[in-house]
């Protein structure tokens, strides 16, 4: 390599490195020149040209809105999908140097960290599977990765964890054994919603209750999201009779909400502890299939086995 003392620039020369801080880095030139790196940055210094800047890689406004407004709460992955010209090192220099910013959590699996911020029938279902039968930890230290959002379900309903992975636009390990399936998610900010939102991020199985805030359009998914969770819907062979059952088991203050909400006359049947700390109702015949037809009818996230219960139904009750 030629140092910078010893090389001569022509005109020629100079003008070709106009036109090449376009395209290339500064590394490329150099080889092109045959000469070092240093010897090329400082010619193209001395030039007043700048290669990201002509190259047009210099970050743009619309980068920068899309940084500050997604960097804190989102995963590694899902902040350089929506950065594809960035390297991982280029956005966290400019988050924390321009912006002074620092993420909540060293997740790195793509998520929708945005999943929960708003009501829908699919974070209001899943929402309400999560409360029955997820698994929650808050990372109260800041320090590492320690927010843990845990679905899991039996091996026969692996669909509904496939389902809900798709829901949240999870990219990770759907992780299986041989009796089942499940998803762990580490950002921080679905782990903060779901706490706003309601979810105890300890002793979930004795403070579970119904969310305060939901709207009423979305209460019905978000106790199909319970009763797909820790409830039934099923058919009894009773008496050589089949019946449709619907019912659901948890702490007495959700499973009361629970009883309070469906909007039917429930006057005929009642809630009643199971044990110290699970209540229970459990409704048959055709009152069940029709609150089974408000839960499920038009619904399009549910575990399957359970639809299928009252797809049987139908013929029995109609």
């Amino acid at each position: 390599m030629i140092s910078l003392q010893k090389r001569k620039w022509t005109q020629e020369e100079k003008y070709l490195i106009y036109d090449l801080v376009k395209e290339k880095t500064i590394s490329q030139i150099a080889e092109i020149f045959g000469v070092t790196y240093s010897c090329m940055a400082s010619k193209i210094h001395k030039m007043g040209l700048k290669c990201k800047r002509e190259r047009e890689v210099s970050w743009s406004e619309k980068e920068d809105q899309i940084l500050c407004s997604i960097y804190e709460k989102a995963s590694k992955d899902y902040i350089m999908s929506s950065l594809p010209k960035r390297t991982w090192c280029s956005i966290r220099q400019r988050a924390k140097k321009v912006f002074g910013m620092e993420r909540l959590a060293r997740d790195v699996t793509y998520v929708d960290h945005t999943f929960f911020d708003e009501w829908t029938e699919k974070s209001a279902y899943i929402f309400g599977f999560i409360l029955a039968d997820g698994y929650l930890c808050k990372n109260e230290s800041g320090i590492g990765n320690k927010n843990v959002l845990q679905i899991e379900n039996g091996i026969k309903d692996i669909d509904i964890v496939y389902k809900i992975a798709a829901a949240l636009k999870f990219r990770g390990r759907i992780v299986q054994s041989a009796t089942s399936a499940k998803i762990n998610i580490h950002n921080a900010n679905i782990i903060n919603q779901l706490i706003e939102k309601g979810i105890p991020p300890k002793n979930k199985t004795f403070l579970a209750d119904f969310p305060k805030d939901i709207p009423k359009e979305f209460v019905r998914h978000c106790i199909r999201g319970l009763i797909d969770g820790d409830g039934s819907s099923l058919i009894l062979d009773e008496d050589s009779r089949k019946r449709y059952m619907i019912g659901f088991c948890g702490t007495e203050a959700i499973v009361k909400k629970v009883f309070s909400l469906i909007p039917f006359d429930l006057s005929e049947n009642k809630v009643y502890q199971e044990a110290p700390h699970c209540w229970r109702f459990g409704i048959r015949g055709k009152k069940a299939y029709e609150i089974g037809k408000w839960l499920y009818g038009d619904a399009s996230i549910y575990l399957d086995r359970k639809k299928e219960a009252l797809d049987i139904a139908k013929e029995l009750y109609t």
